[in-house]
């Protein structure tokens, strides 16, 4: 009986081991985030230029991969002004073709 007890007390102090590095794991990576903030106050003298910049930075990883991301929306506009003149030939086109008429 004696034994079952030892192996539970330390099965409960292995518990609130772990249960302590699971905090101070959060609390490394708070503290981690507010370092990066505090760093772009402390290094530079010209603290908004670096915040935007920071802004800028993190606003465009944010769109990379998605729908939104830039490069595609110039693509896709190319290719919607180009099937709309499509369409519109297509629609206003002459009924005579004057490409295949061959006239000598």
């Amino acid at each position: 009986m004696a034994v079952d007890n030892r192996r539970l007390r330390i099965m409960e102090e292995m518990d609130q081991r772990m249960e302590d590095m699971e905090e101070f794991d959060d609390d490394v990576t708070d503290y981690r985030d507010t370092l990066e903030e505090t760093d772009l106050i402390e290094d530079d003298e010209n603290y908004l230029f670096n915040l935007e910049r920071y802004r800028r930075h993190m606003e465009k990883e944010g769109l990379k991969g998605t729908i939104w991301e830039p490069s595609l929306i110039f693509c896709w506009t190319i290719f919607s002004i180009v099937t709309m003149y499509v369409i519109f030939l297509i629609v206003a086109g002459d009924s005579d073709n004057k490409i295949i008429k061959d006239e000598l």
